[in-house]
């Protein structure tokens, strides 16, 4: 898990790079081959479709805080369902207590002595793609982490 740290590092300088290579196209052309450290990037110009850089772009890796896209999602849908509001208090397990004081991974620490609701954890999740605080909402929304988990897995298999 420490791997979110050094992927939104990763994601961070491909996506100035990326912003390097749109903002001028033709001098992007005329340089000379470029290598990013990093296991891997892949820039793509949006209008041409021209690939601008592919560094081990077709290698499979880690994708990291992109995961938390989808309890984003489950977040939405649950609020959209009216089993949650964006007020909703969320408790704090001991567990997903734990995960927010491991500063090791992408976290904002928690506390038990404060009431969260659903926005104030959702907006940690958005910024800080926080831990913690995912497991927090996947605990509310489904009871369980794992069950979460599976619900995440349904939702994947949905979308195909």
């Amino acid at each position: 898990m420490i791997k979110y740290n050094k992927w939104t590092t990763r994601l961070l300088s491909g996506s100035l790079l990326a912003s390097i290579f749109l903002a001028v196209p033709e001098a992007a052309a005329a340089v000379e081959p470029i290598e990013v450290s990093s296991e891997a990037a892949f820039v793509i110009d949006n209008e041409t479709n021209k690939i601008l850089l592919n560094q081990n772009g077709d290698a499979s890796l880690y994708i990291a805080s992109m995961t938390k896209m989808i309890p984003l999602y489950l977040v939405h849908e649950a609020i959209e369902a009216g089993t949650i509001a964006w007020d909703t208090p969320v408790p704090i397990s001991d567990y997903a207590l734990a995960i927010s004081q491991n500063y090791e991974l992408s976290n904002v620490p928690l506390r038990k002595d404060f009431t969260y609701t659903v926005k104030d954890l959702y907006e940690a999740m958005v910024v800080y793609s926080a831990n913690g605080a995912t497991i927090a909402v996947a605990e509310l929304i489904a009871g369980s982490e794992p069950a979460f988990v599976d619900m995440m897995k349904e939702k994947l298999d949905a979308w195909g």
